[in-house]
């Protein structure tokens, strides 16, 4: 798998994915490379391993906008009149309402994922750990 989509997508451990934009950044020469280290700055906002815990409603696309466009689109339609657009819109925040609560359970129930460096203290207060 390339870096980058390893970096964006991979679903490894913080260290891995330091390790792997560290190996990409030598390996190409983009230690001076403006665009790169922006890239890098804005981690926390596209790397999966970093928003790992967030709830996103599942949507998994870079433009958020564009997903809700998307995701709105199956429920309201352009011939709608006000009424049923407004029911259909209804039904579709209870479908995001309905994920949400969905990920709240199996966030609470499910298989715990360690999400620092530090795995033995949170394995240590973290309760619902198995």
């Amino acid at each position: 798998m390339p870096y980058l989509k390893r970096c964006m997508l991979g679903d490894i451990d913080v260290s891995r994915f330091e390790e792997t934009w560290a190996e990409m950044v030598s390996r190409f020469g983009l230690e001076g490379n403006n665009w790169i280290q922006e890239l890098y700055e804005r981690r926390n906002m596209w790397a999966t391993t970093l928003i790992r815990g967030n709830f996103f409603a599942g949507i998994r696309t870079t433009s958020r906008c564009e997903a809700l466009h998307s995701h709105i689109g199956k429920y309201v339609h352009s011939r709608c009149n006000l009424t049923n657009f407004v029911q259909q819109f209804h039904r579709c925040l209870t479908y995001f309402r309905f994920r949400e609560v969905e990920a709240d359970f199996e966030g609470r129930y499910g298989e715990f994922v360690l999400q620092t460096n530090f795995k033995s203290l949170e394995v240590c207060i973290c309760p619902f750990y198995k």
